[in-house]
């Protein structure tokens, strides 16, 4: 086996609340490789959020240590990590946080303009991007003129256009329809194979689960199971 991407070793966060601790991660160690599609799941608090939380850097553990191509991430600064997550990782919510004020194409973009992309250059890949998706009709669209399906694609679209090195989803289809959100899990996987991203996607669907080459089982902050297909 090759050396692994991403490494976790010995992860644990703990949380205050007044005068408890509460222990969401109790010693996470996994390896995931380029390109991978993993799919989460355990019930709710489980720990599967505060995971994803952690390897998108927008949590620091309360120990242990994450690397990225052997790159000790949370040796960096706030700001550091902040240019960071921006450039390498793309986020997809079950609720899209698309800005209510912007266009889907507005939406898509800014990732690419505070990463220092032109103006010129992050639209045509924002355009590019929401065309494979399906909505080269909706670029002029605010999320209200939309349906959730399509927020949900804009938000796929946001973040795949740093071309990150990683998604992470956290049950991205988890306020749609089954229809629509088997459409959502299928156009995920699509892009990610497309662009050779690695994905992490949280969920509670077992019928998503059989389609991912590699299901891990969270039980009390711990992994209980790490199959792969």
């Amino acid at each position: 086996m090759n050396e692994a991407d991403i490494k976790i070793r010995g992860i644990k966060k703990v949380f205050s609340l007044g005068s408890k601790s509460v222990h969401a991660l109790n010693g996470i160690d996994l390896d995931i490789k380029k390109g991978e599609l993993i799919c989460i799941m355990g019930a709710s608090g489980a720990g599967k959020s505060t995971l994803l939380h952690i390897l998108g850097t927008v949590e620091r553990p309360s120990d242990g240590t994450i690397t990225y191509d052997s790159k000790d991430v949370f040796t960096m600064s706030d700001e550091e990590l902040s240019d960071f997550r921006n450039k390498k990782i793309g986020f997809v919510f079950q609720f899209h946080h698309l800005l209510p004020d912007f266009t889907a194409l507005e939406n898509v973009i800014m990732p690419a303009l505070v990463g220092g992309i032109s103006k010129k250059e992050a639209i045509d890949r924002g355009s590019v991007i929401l065309s494979e998706l399906g909505l080269s009709d909706r670029l002029e669209h605010k999320p209200s003129e939309l349906s959730g399906g399509e927020q949900q694609r804009v938000a796929i679209a946001r973040a795949l256009i740093m071309n990150p090195e990683l998604i992470l989803a956290d049950e991205p289809t988890g306020n749609l329809d089954t229809t629509t959100g088997n459409l959502v899990f299928e156009m995920l996987l699509k892009s990610s194979e497309k662009y050779k991203t690695t994905l992490i996607l949280v969920t509670h669907n077992e019928e998503f689960s059989k389609d991912m080459p590699r299901l891990i089982r969270l039980r009390d902050g711990r992994i209980e199971e790490d199959i792969r297909r």
